[in-house]
């Protein structure tokens, strides 16, 4: 499953869905494989984002990542921090956080399964 996340201040993204439900989560506290942040609740969700992605243990990816086909893995091959996977998100929320300040509440970022 793959999960489009968009916004009228930074155009649009597909993420795994497995890792775009964990940070969903992390951002919302639910994991739902669709919704809407309004202009008003941007910066709540992005504080708790970067709060939760810098916490220990939320560095790893999420159970079940890794597991594929072993022999086809580069033996060197690290697993990508969570911290570089919410990358593109927290790049998103920031700028619709910068349009939403002010008067200009008719900002939102919304994700749903593509």
């Amino acid at each position: 499953m793959l999960i489009k996340f968009s916004s009228n201040a930074a155009g649009s993204f597909t993420m795994l869905g497995q890792v775009a439900l964990a940070l969903i989560k992390m951002m919302t506290n639910e994991a739902r494989q669709e919704g809407a942040l309004k202009g008003s609740d941007i910066d709540a969700a992005l504080n708790r984002l970067r709060k939760r992605v810098q916490q220990p243990g939320a560095t790893a990816a999420p159970t079940g990542l890794e597991a594929g086909n072993k022999a086809d893995e580069e033996e060197d091959e690290e697993p990508v921090d969570l911290s570089a996977r919410a990358f593109p998100l927290i790049e998103m929320l920031e700028a619709a956080s910068a349009q939403a300040s002010g008067d200009n509440r008719d900002v939102y970022v919304m994700w749903q399964p593509e």
